[in-house]
């Protein structure tokens, strides 16, 4: 019968009329309508999504996947305390046994177990903190003590190193004033600041503290301006004497005995009439002076000046 040969090979063609029609559509239909940015945003940006998000995670935490690595995260972090608490306890520090200080120990997470690393043993000795340097170097290494291993291996995926509450100075503020006559039209050192390397608050200790300039007060009095200038590193000729500012609570040096200076990179510099006064904020410039670097204050003027020079700047903690 023809009628089913027919509808055979309509259905046999439907494919290519439809493909096509498609074409068809292509080359006569309309031009693609443009999205903007905000359209995107608004259909497949994170606020469209954030629904299905919060749902495939609430999903994750409610399997019993999720729910298995919930118990053992909770398991693990009151095991570490666990740990703690008792490590704590054996190095002195428990209230059985009326103890008013501890062992301070390092320590890195291994599991359910906190590893000791490092140990300052300090248990029930004093009542004032073990460590006089408010900072501390990161440091790892690993030692090859078994027979037959020719190399090891440390690697270490992230650290870090901060202060646990607010950081202030140590006190809030220092200040150091030297008074000069300038007679010569050689620039000369006025005041230089120092940060201590060691033996720093009383102690050998090794200084990792920084300080920073806070401000700068200059009085001159004489018939020519004075230009003054904040060297880094300079070397001061004559015979330097540095003395602390204070030998128990602070790093700072200073010298007024210092007279020529060479090189130095200069930070700050202002100048100042013969008869005049000058006071700098200059915390934003964010002046540093490292442990072991100097700050010089010099002065230069074409006739004799007195010049006196006060800075003030806070140790960081």
């Amino acid at each position: 019968m023809p009628l089913p040969g027919i509808a055979a090979a309509g259905i046999k063609a439907a494919p290519y009329i439809l493909q096509g029609l498609s074409a068809l559509g292509g080359v006569f239909g309309k031009k693609k309508k443009y999205m903007d940015a905000e359209t995107l945003r608004q259909l497949y940006g994170p606020r469209a999504i954030g629904k299905d998000t919060q749902e495939l995670s609430n999903y994750i935490l409610n399997s019993p996947y999720g729910q298995q690595l919930m118990a053992s995260a909770a398991e693990q972090g009151q095991g570490l305390q666990t740990d703690m608490a008792a490590r704590a306890a054996a190095s002195g520090l428990s209230p059985d046994t009326g103890a008013s200080s501890g062992a301070s120990d390092f320590q890195v997470s291994a599991a359910t177990q906190a590893q000791t690393v490092h140990q300052i043993a300090y248990a029930n000795s004093a009542v004032v903190p073990s460590t006089g340097n408010p900072s501390f170097p990161f440091y790892a290494s690993t030692l090859n003590g078994v027979a037959g291993v020719t190399s090891t291996t440390i690697k270490c995926g992230s650290f870090a190193i901060f202060t646990l509450g607010s950081t202030g100075a140590i006190p809030a503020l220092r200040g150091a004033t030297s008074q000069s006559v300038l007679n010569f039209t050689t620039e000369a050192a006025v005041i230089t600041l120092k940060n201590k390397a060691t033996d720093v608050l009383g102690g050998t200790n090794t200084n990792r503290t920084p300080i920073q300039l806070d401000w700068i007060s200059i009085s001159t009095a004489g018939s020519k301006p004075v230009v003054i200038r904040a060297l880094h590193n300079t070397t001061l000729g004559g015979t330097p004497s540095y003395t602390d500012i204070d030998t128990n609570t602070s790093i700072a040096q200073k010298d007024v005995a210092g007279t020529t200076i060479t090189g130095g990179h200069e930070h700050w510099s202002a100048a100042c009439s013969g008869a005049g006064q000058l006071h700098v904020d200059v915390t934003d410039l964010r002046i540093m002076v490292m442990p072991g670097e100097t700050l010089t204050f010099s002065g230069q003027s074409a006739a004799n000046a007195d010049i006196s020079i006060r800075v003030g700047w806070h140790e960081h903690q």
